[in-house]
């Protein structure tokens, strides 16, 4: 009886479309060579992966599980991706791969969770050496004190900031 192996689900955790989903695809392994790739997404994991069943049965029997796109087979191509969808925002999918061997055998692996986040962070303060306020001017050139809060993405949450620092000669407007 062939063996195979589960493999890896690379996909992003949030992502700022609603229109398009991509993944890649690595480390399945079979005894015999992999012949197939069938890809889906939907709205909740597929059940009972990591086990090695017989293809025919198992894509029938799990088709009807795919709310969002159906299986599709993309034979050996290891970056998949479907385009002109519909995904609601503050929602999570979930792409599955199953892998087919040669043998007919299947064995399936859910992506972890990719959450849709079609909203920008919600804005927070910013204080300058101890001033709160949009534009400054330093009396010291040489110190600059920055720190901020209440900045917030209640759905991916915040990754990191940036924040720049502008020189002007002079206040005058006209400049």
């Amino acid at each position: 009886t062939a063996g195979m192996l589960v493999g890896d689900i690379d996909t992003q955790l949030h992502i700022n479309t609603s229109s398009k989903m991509s993944a890649s695809l690595s480390g399945f392994w079979s005894d015999i060579d992999i012949l197939n790739y069938h890809w889906g997404i939907s709205t909740k994991p597929l059940p009972d992966t990591n086990v090695t069943l017989l293809c025919d049965t198992f894509i029938s029997d799990v088709s009807s599980h795919f709310d969002v796109t159906k299986l599709q087979n993309v034979y050996g191509n290891t970056f998949v991706e479907r385009r002109f969808l519909q995904l609601e925002h503050a929602t999570q999918y979930f792409v599955t791969v199953i892998a087919e061997d040669q043998a007919g055998q299947c064995i399936a692996v859910n992506s972890p969770g990719v959450l849709i986040d079609l909203t920008p962070p919600l804005p927070g303060n910013i204080t300058v050496s101890g001033i709160s306020a949009q534009a400054q001017y330093l009396l010291n050139p040489e110190v600059l004190h920055v720190s901020w809060s209440g900045f917030s993405d209640p759905e991916s949450g915040l990754k990191d900031f940036k924040i720049q620092v502008f020189q002007g000669d002079s206040c005058n407007t006209d400049d």
